[in-house]
């Protein structure tokens, strides 16, 4: 990937090895059922996305609060080729510390309760994950799939959605980039013009451009993997959901994140009984 503009800290992502592809595209797979798109404002339709997690047969949507108007609707689709299908919002949740007014608040989450239905993918409540996050070694560059600072962003970014009279045509994209920074209530990652991904055409990892803006992507998931070793492959252990994403400035292209610490914080006060039981 090209060196160009990259921030303070940042080194440019190397593609993984030919052999660690398939796992890559098994790791992607399973976080891209997690994820959905947000239409918002009917009349002239703008886009988010949000994380699809479970608890027992609960099912919870994780957005940015921004996403969130009177007239937002969630789309699911049961399979890669089916239907968009609305579902019903039974219960909503705004961080108590969210501030509407500054574009870059930092507690700017949301989560909404869904209609129950367990033919819809979701990733697990457990998935989120509360530990700390190692920055990138200076003069390191391991593959993506083997260091912890490398994330995968998974969403639907605006400037790929084709709108028409009936419906919008949405396009689910996935690229790897790095923590840049790191604290327990705020993480920045990079945003990279070329980078190591996979396109909403493709099935496969690549190296390619990403889109000019991450317009859209507000309230997808920033995912950290573990290929493992040996052994079985578990969705649940080896895929932890560490934010989600929220905006960004395109002076320092860093993104800035709201960490699955306060995701799990604001799930308890959202629910406090839920993860009792």
């Amino acid at each position: 990937m090209s060196i160009d503009r990259l921030p303070e800290g940042a080194v440019p992502l190397p593609p993984p090895p030919l052999a660690e592809r398939h796992e890559i595209n098994e790791l992607m797979r399973v976080v891209r059922s997690y994820t959905c798109p947000i239409i918002f404002n009917t009349q002239n339709p703008q886009l988010g996305t949000a994380v699809l997690l479970r608890r027992g047969e609960r099912l919870f949507a994780f957005t940015a609060a921004h996403n969130i108007a009177a007239d937002t609707t969630i789309h699911i689709r049961l399979s890669p080729n089916a239907e968009r299908t609305r579902f019903n919002i039974l219960d909503s949740f705004t961080h108590p510390q969210y501030d509407p007014g500054p574009a870059t608040s930092k507690f700017d989450l949301a989560i909404l309760e869904l209609e129950s239905n367990t033919s819809v993918a979701a990733g697990d409540v457990a998935q989120l994950y509360t530990g700390s996050v190692e920055k990138l070694p200076e003069g390191s560059t391991p593959p993506p799939s083997t260091n912890s600072a490398f994330v995968w962003v998974v969403g639907y970014p605006a400037e790929l959605a084709r709108p028409n009279e009936s419906r919008t045509t949405l396009y689910q994209t996935t690229f790897a980039t790095q923590i840049l920074d790191y604290a327990p209530d705020e993480m920045s990652l990079y945003y990279p013009e070329t980078a190591y991904q996979l396109p909403h055409d493709g099935m496969t990892c690549e190296v390619g451009s990403t889109t000019p803006t991450p317009k859209g992507y507000s309230g997808g998931g920033v995912w950290a993997t573990n290929i493992p070793t040996n052994g079985l492959f578990i969705p649940h252990r080896h895929i932890k959901l560490v934010g989600i994403q929220t905006h960004w400035s395109s002076s320092s292209r860093l993104i800035r994140c709201v960490p699955s610490k306060v995701m799990a914080e604001a799930l308890k006060a959202f629910k406090p009984d839920l993860l009792e039981s």
